[in-house]
């Protein structure tokens, strides 16, 4: 909603942001430190990483003891067995295990590092919005300081008799309507401060930026997009998951080579004593039946999921990229046009010689405002944008 009746220095203006008024990296790390849902997400990893960890060496050995004795002729005799075997897989079994351990691995870590960077954005536009609201308030207090002047002198002028009700009335709802926005606006700004604790662990953020730095964003969106392709986590994971895949289908390849064992085994029979050693081989006629399907399917999807996510993020970046630009190149109009005025001195002039009416006083003050409100939005919009695009390359 457009804010009404205010007296503006553009001098004070945070269009006139220097590079570096908005520097995050502070706050964001306590953020990174402090998060509860980090720590959530960093225990998680762990505990996928030790899980993936798991299953990569043979199967337990096994021991069997027997004891036997004569059922029909108590003086028969006795009769001890006693064996212990170890069964393995195919070599390459256990080699393509490891190989999808390490992914899983990787992939709990990529897995961390988006929900790290889908907080920390959440972060640094919740930063965004405090600068915009911030430097809205500085805007809106001198607008209710000026609408209080300007009430109290028509409220000495109706005592004294120089003035009518009617403008004093004016004057009084324009006081209230600066009032009701620069509540409305701290409101928004003590919410925005809340989501920044509730972010930070519950604990208070010192936040004092009412300037917004210079915009920046690379001549060359390909060349950019490739190289933040390469270091990007969402793509990163994709890719990891594609090679996991592919690993799967050489596990499954792997799983129909047949098992082995091999094992010592000893017998005791009426004071007569045999040993030895034991061998066996598993053919895998029946376990492993649509298992290469299955793998191979899987990889099929990991190759759609790679390219699609690879165009998803193209399109979906280069629209922002575009609309970045034309925020940025809208900035420089109205930092151009804007420059240098400031009819608000003039225009209270005018009202205390009464060449105009609170009225048109504060219409005039109105169109004045919102320009400059558009250009604050702008600035804020322009600073989103370019956060979302820089956060793809993390």
């Amino acid at each position: 909603m457009k804010t009404k009746y205010l007296m503006i220095s553009l001098a004070a203006f945070a269009l006139c942001g220097t590079a570096g008024a908005q520097d995050f990296g502070g706050i964001l790390a306590q953020i990174e430190e402090n998060n509860s849902t980090l720590r959530v997400l960093r225990s998680e990893a762990g505990a996928d990483k030790m899980e993936a960890r798991t299953g990569l060496t043979p199967s337990d050995p096994e021991v069997e003891l027997g004891y036997l004795w004569e059922t029909v002729d108590p003086e028969g005799g006795t009769r001890v067995d006693f064996s212990v075997s170890q069964s393995f897989d195919f070599p390459s079994v256990y080699y393509w295990r490891k190989r999808i351990s390490r992914g899983e691995c990787a992939a709990a870590d990529y897995a961390y590092a988006i929900g790290r960077k889908r907080i920390l954005l959440e972060a640094k536009q919740i930063c965004i919005d405090l600068v915009y609201r911030n430097a809205l308030k500085i805007e809106l207090d001198k607008c209710l300081l000026n609408a209080k002047t300007i009430a109290d002198s028509w409220q000495s002028k109706f005592d004294a008799g120089g003035a009518g009700a009617l403008e004093l009335n004016k004057a009084k709802m324009a006081l209230l309507s600066a009032s009701r926005t620069a509540k409305n606006n701290e409101i928004e700004r003590q919410a925005l401060l809340a989501d920044l604790q509730r972010l930070n662990g519950g604990h208070a953020v010192e936040f004092s930026f009412s300037e917004f730095a210079d915009p920046f964003i690379p001549d060359d969106f390909e060349q950019w997009y490739n190289d933040a392709a390469s270091r990007s986590s969402e793509i990163l994971a994709v890719e990891n998951d594609l090679r996991n895949a592919e690993s799967g289908v050489k596990l499954a390849t792997s799983e129909w080579f047949p098992k082995f064992s091999i094992g010592y085994m000893s017998e005791s029979v009426s004071g007569s004593s045999f040993q030895g050693i034991t061998g066996g081989i598993s053919i895998p006629l029946w376990e492993n039946s649509g298992k290469v399907r299955a793998a191979k399917a899987r990889r099929e999807a990991a190759e759609e999921k790679v390219k699609d996510d690879y165009l998803q993020f193209h399109l979906s970046l280069k629209s922002k990229y575009a609309k970045a630009l034309s925020l940025i190149s809208l900035r420089e109009e109205y930092r151009n046009t804007l420059s240098g005025l400031n009819p608000g001195d003039m225009l209270y002039e005018a009202l205390s010689s009464g060449e105009i009416s609170v009225e048109e006083y504060t219409m005039e003050m109105e169109v004045w405002y919102d320009a400059l409100q558009d250009a604050l939005e702008c600035e804020r919009d322009c600073h989103s944008l370019i956060a979302e695009i820089e956060s793809f390359a993390e």
